[in-house]
């Protein structure tokens, strides 16, 4: 009985101590990624302006072909945008809204997970030798949501990034694909 209680006292601590780390642990995740085009900042840059040209670029657009897209707003600038919905749980359904727009420079986004949280992201375009720079950006906090994110958001941000990485350089290299390709 000593030995049981040994064990369940050192799983207790085990819990709480991953319950405290978890709760200290900052939620934030900040990413950036970026490439190079050859083509101009005019033509890369429409490719992301424009929702309705996503599909030809985007990697979630890739992952599920099929999802359900619904545009609105203008066709580019500030109030575009789309929501989507998949069943693929790599996609899953969310909101994407353009929040910041400046011409041929600049395009920041907020984009709403549904019961997955929010993140805003951002493109940024500058003149490079032979074509354009595109550095993605994403700024998130883990712990936004209820229980259990405040306490699990630290550690998850960890797992997330490496995969949103991912998805950013398979994009951006789509990106640039499309873009050399016109």
């Amino acid at each position: 009985m000593k030995t049981f209680k040994k064990i369940l006292f050192g799983l207790v601590m085990l819990l709480a101590l991953v319950v405290i780390i978890g709760l200290v642990i900052p939620g934030d995740m900040q990413l950036e990624r970026s490439t190079e085009i050859k083509a101009p900042v005019s033509k890369v840059f429409g490719l992301v302006a424009d929702m309705k040209k996503w599909p030809s670029w985007s990697p979630w657009h890739r992952i599920d072909p099929n999802m359900k897209i619904t545009y609105f707003g203008p066709e580019t600038g500030i109030g575009s945008g789309y929501s989507w919905s998949s069943t693929d749980k790599q996609v899953g359904n969310g909101k994407m809204t353009v929040i910041g727009f400046d011409p041929d420079s600049k395009i920041d986004t907020e984009m709403d997970f549904m019961e997955n949280g929010t993140a805003k992201a951002s493109f940024f375009f500058s003149p490079a030798a032979g074509g354009t720079k595109v550095t993605w950006t994403m700024n998130s906090d883990m712990k936004q949501g209820g229980f259990p994110m405040p306490i699990l958001g630290g550690y998850f941000k960890f797992m997330f990034r490496g995969m949103i990485e991912k998805d950013y350089d398979k994009g951006l290299a789509n990106l640039k694909a499309e873009a050399e390709k016109m």
